[in-house]
C-alpha cells in the first residue's frame, strides 16, 4: 500500500502572498477545496454529473445514497461577515440568501448577485473559481482562472459568468430547462 503524501510545510498562512504564490505555482499537490489541478471543462463535466443527481450521460459517479449523503444537513453561517451560506455535512454549499438585507452598496451588489444564483451548490474557491450545479435547472457550472486572483475575493467575476450562463439557459425555454428541439439538434 502507497504511503500518504507528506504534509505542507513552510506555508504561512498569515502571508497572504506566499499562500497564493503556493497555489499559483505548485500543480504536483492537490488540496481539499482548493488547488485542484484540472480543467474547467472537467470539473464542469463531474458539476453536470452531479446536478444530473451522480449521474451524467448514463454514466453514474456517485451512487442516489451518496448524492443525498452529500447534500444533507446544511449549517447556516456567513462568511467574510456579508457572504450568507449554507453547507451541508459533505462540504458543498446551497446557494441562497435569507435573513437581513445588505447594509450597505457593496454589499447590496454580492446580496443580489448571490439572489440571482440561489439553488446552486457546490463552492467558490480562492482566487476566484466556481464548482457548482443546480439540481432542479440540472445546470453544472466551472470557472477556473489561470491562475489566483488574491483581487477577487468574493468571485464576483465568476459569480456574473455564472449568472450569464443561467440567463442563456433561461431564454431558450424560460425555465431553465434545454428544450427539447435543442436537446435533439446536439445528438445529432
Amino acid at each position: 500500500e502507497a504511503s500518504p503524501p507528506p504534509p505542507f510545510e513552510n506555508i504561512p498562512l498569515v502571508r497572504f502572498d506566499r499562500l497564493v504564490q503556493f497555489f499559483n505555482t505548485r500543480r504536483d499537490v492537490e488540496v481539499p477545496s482548493a488547488n485542484a489541478n484540472c480543467s474547467a471543462r472537467g470539473l464542469a463535466k463531474v458539476a453536470a454529473a452531479m446536478a444530473g443527481r451522480g449521474k451524467l450521460n448514463g454514466t453514474k459517479i456517485l451512487s442516489s445514497e451518496g448524492w443525498k449523503a452529500l447534500h444533507s444537513k446544511p449549517t447556516r453561517k456567513t462568511i467574510f461577515g456579508t457572504m450568507p451560506t449554507r453547507f451541508t455535512q459533505g462540504g458543498v454549499n446551497i446557494v441562497g440568501v435569507e435573513g437581513t438585507g445588505p447594509e450597505n452598496e457593496k454589499e447590496a451588489r454580492l446580496h443580489n448577485l448571490i439572489k440571482s444564483l440561489t439553488g446552486f451548490v457546490g463552492w467558490l474557491g480562492l482566487g476566484g473559481s466556481i464548482f457548482q450545479w443546480h439540481p432542479r435547472r440540472e445546470i453544472g457550472f466551472a470557472y477556473i482562472p489561470t491562475v489566483v486572483d488574491w483581487s477577487d475575493l468574493t468571485n464576483s467575476k465568476g459569480m456574473r459568468l455564472q449568472q450569464c450562463a443561467v440567463k442563456c439557459i433561461e431564454a431558450l425555454d424560460g425555465e431553465g430547462r434545454l428544450s427539447d428541439s435543442v436537446m435533439s439538434s446536439e445528438e445529432n
